[in-house]
């Protein structure tokens, strides 16, 4: 469909904005995608994309109201439309779009559409650069959807090992593994990739195989030397809600591994003081969750351990 058809949608279709007529506003939203052929849709939802980012990004801040909602409910309904976009579209995809409140259910696809072109491949330095793009779009949105993929990217980024990253305990794991050689290093990069980031306890059961087929890459030995020099620096009181999860990803490996040395070293990290008692707290239970695999006789002791340290965490 050519601009002029949108702009046609926009002045004499598209209605003005009203808190009664937002069911009306999707259903033409839905028409105007109903009748763009399948292999003009990325084209055109980048060409809205870059429009509503132009009208919002105003110097005047004159955005018309019409169009600024007109464009917005294109996009959420166009990210509906059965989208292929190629490699090279979905990141331009993530460095097009933008959002001021982000509280809409047009938040996540960008990111999701990226990620579809790398179940079976390492991620890439274009990867990272457009979700660092899109993530610094969404850097002052509030709503909780938004801090959810917020927390979802930052959990990638953080496997940019060629970019700097916060002050974190985990930054140890990062230097670690850029100072390998390549083929080991690659072998960590893919068990980060198989990382899932979730806020259950367990690993869902549908990441299982994935999780360990990325760990059968390393020996469990070598795994739990790594782990156990990285615990064995100089502590850190910094722990970030990005760095708990790669800790709990961690955790779910050693199960894994079965090493009663590595299973030893993690316990030591509640004693550490930490700065942020929450993030603490969570890896207090995720240490827990890594003794109630192991023998009886070894178990009961460490988790009184742990919840010595942290008595609340088995609330």
């Amino acid at each position: 469909m050519p601009p002029a058809d949108l702009d046609s949608f926009i002045r004499s279709e598209y209605p003005q904005p009203d808190s009664r007529n937002g069911a009306d506003r999707l259903g033409m939203c839905r028409g105007f995608w109903s009748h763009v052929a399948p292999a003009d849709r990325v084209p055109l939802l980048l060409g809205i994309l870059g429009r509503y980012r132009s009208c919002r990004q105003r110097s005047d801040g004159e955005c018309d109201l019409r169009e600024s909602f007109a464009l917005a409910e294109l996009i959420a309904i166009g990210y509906r439309s059965k989208l292929k976009p190629s490699e090279q579209e979905s990141f331009a995809i993530l460095r097009t779009a933008y959002h001021t409140c982000a509280h809409g259910d047009d938040v996540r696809p960008p990111v999701d559409l990226a990620l579809r072109h790398f179940a079976r491949k390492p991620y890439s330095p274009e990867l990272f650069e457009a979700l660092h793009a899109y993530r610094a779009t969404l850097s002052h949105s509030r709503p909780s959807a938004t801090q959810s993929i917020k927390a979802r990217i930052d959990f990638i980024l953080w496997q940019d090992l060629a970019a700097p990253w916060k002050p974190c305990w985990t930054t140890r794991i990062r230097d670690g593994v850029q100072k390998m050689g390549s083929a080991q290093r690659n072998a960590w990069a893919a068990l980060f990739q198989s990382f899932v980031y979730t806020d259950r306890l367990h690993l869902p059961e549908k990441y299982q195989r994935q999780l360990e087929r990325a760990f059968s890459q390393l020996l469990p030995s070598a795994f739990s030397r790594e782990v156990r020099k990285w615990i064995a620096e100089p502590p850190s009181r910094m722990l970030t809600s990005t760095g708990s999860h790669v800790l709990k990803n961690l955790i779910w490996c050693a199960v894994l591994a079965a090493d009663a040395d590595l299973d030893a070293a993690l316990t030591t990290l509640v004693e550490q003081r930490w700065k942020i008692r929450y993030e603490a707290r969570r890896l207090a239970r995720f240490l827990v969750f890594l003794w109630e695999h192991r023998e009886d006789h070894r178990r009961a002791s460490q988790i009184e351990r742990i919840y010595q340290a942290f008595p609340d965490a088995a609330d």
